[in-house]
């Protein structure tokens, strides 16, 4: 499973295989069960997932209490608060499992080894880095320009596995709807 996210780097920039070796010895793999956090809100993001196999929500927390689905994590992205990981400040959202989930984890300390011993790993980084927050930026960008049907048909584009195995209370959550409005809008697509 570890060499999943090798394979994924070497999709970016080819990796030597002793660095390959390297990464297999300093990441971990780690289950976690549906309903379980991958980080908590308040606390110092630490470590860096790779989602195998799985579904992680990232869950903004109103100071109502309520909570706000930011968006889905599924397999072959990071799970990160790269906020809170970059800056060394408490997470203000959580990622929550909502199937079991299997990710290949990389700890602070193995990301600085990787970056002291991997000569091409920070451009790596970097270049996953920008694609990624180009990706939320454009699809942030959608959420406020787009109606909601739109916005749906957007995400099964994207996405049409999340459709399939998230719960449409948090889809609902997501695309800023009420469960009513986003079963109206699913009907036009049966």
């Amino acid at each position: 499973m570890k060499d999943q996210l090798i394979a994924f780097f070497n999709s970016v920039d080819p990796l030597k295989e002793m660095h390959q070796n390297l990464m297999r010895e300093h990441t971990a793999l780690l289950t976690i069960k549906k309903g379980t956090h991958f980080y908590e809100k308040g606390k110092v993001c630490n470590r860096i997932g790779y989602v195998i196999e799985g579904v992680l929500r990232v869950v903004q927390v109103e100071d109502d209490g309520s909570e706000i689905t930011r968006y889905f994590i599924n397999e072959g992205h990071f799970a990160v608060d790269l906020e809170s990981y970059s800056n060394l400040t408490p997470a203000r959202e959580y990622q929550e499992a909502l199937t079991d989930c299997t990710l290949v984890i990389m700890t602070r300390e193995a990301m600085n080894l990787f970056y002291e011993e991997i000569p091409n790993f920070r451009k790596i980084v970097s270049t996953l880095t920008e694609k990624a927050l180009l990706e939320k930026y454009n699809v942030k960008s959608e959420m406020f320009t787009d109606d909601a049907p739109t916005r749906y048909s957007k995400l099964m584009a994207r996405n049409p596995n999340i459709i399939q195995r998230v719960p449409l209370g948090m889809i609902s959550s997501y695309l800023g709807v009420s469960p009513y409005t986003l079963s109206r809008i699913r009907k036009q697509y049966k």
